[in-house]
């Protein structure tokens, strides 16, 4: 197809611009837009065609007003595929749409265990600091200074695990590029997002054993062995 100075020429066959549409994604919302053009259905001597009808109630309803007139205009129509464009966008990104649970899924498990991990670390590294604590809260130690303490501890190695973690996901992101739609794999706001949500995760699995750390008796921790 070459186009001319006032329309497009194919085969030989000259076709005059009315108008531009923008490109269209016409087979799948994960592959990229292609240009169209839109040719009278007359001179195309198509034997089948598809129509996209805009409604301004539910769509469902309109199917059988839709059936009947096009039935006046030739009987002989077969109409068949009738489905609303929820339904096709919705079949479109099925299998986009499962692997991509999958992934939240085992994403929220590891989150998880990474939150139950932490808490049991922060956990055994307080109860292994008794008596340390108690020494700490007999000499003078505010309960505010040892929940600080446990807290700092806790989160350095939560820090020091989001840096790692963020390094392996950068590293890894390409595999996930074509589940994402409109959106780089490796988009700040989405990383931003997930480190501040496995940031609060983290304070949220230190904060029991920091305030246990508060309630520390100095002479019961002093006998502690």
């Amino acid at each position: 197809m070459q186009k001319e100075s006032r329309g497009w020429s194919c085969e030989g066959v000259s076709y005059e611009v009315v108008g531009v549409a923008e490109s269209v994604r016409n087979v799948g919302l994960d592959l990229p837009a292609h240009e169209q053009v839109y040719l009278p259905i007359a001179q195309t001597g198509v034997r089948s065609a598809s129509y996209v009808l805009l409604t301004q109630g539910p769509p469902g309803t309109m199917v059988p007003e839709v059936r009947a007139a096009l039935r006046e205009r030739d009987a002989s129509l077969p109409i068949y595929d009738v489905r609303t464009m929820e339904d096709r966008l919705g079949q479109s990104i099925a299998p986009k749409r499962l692997s991509t649970l999958l992934v939240a899924g085992f994403a929220g498990t590891a989150m998880l265990l990474a939150a139950i991990g932490i808490y049991g670390v922060i956990a055994y590294s307080v109860r292994q600091s008794t008596r340390e604590i108690g020494i700490r809260v007999a000499l003078g130690a505010r309960r505010g200074q040892v929940f600080r303490l446990v807290i700092g501890q806790g989160m350095v190695l939560a820090v020091a695990g989001l840096a790692l973690g963020a390094a392996g996901a950068m590293a890894t992101t390409r595999l996930l590029g074509n589940m994402l739609f409109e959106i780089s794999p490796r988009d700040p706001g989405t990383f931003a997002a997930a480190a501040s949500l496995l940031a609060a995760t983290a304070l949220l699995a230190c904060w029991l054993p920091a305030r246990r750390a508060m309630r520390v008796d100095p002479a019961s921790a002093l006998r502690h062995e």
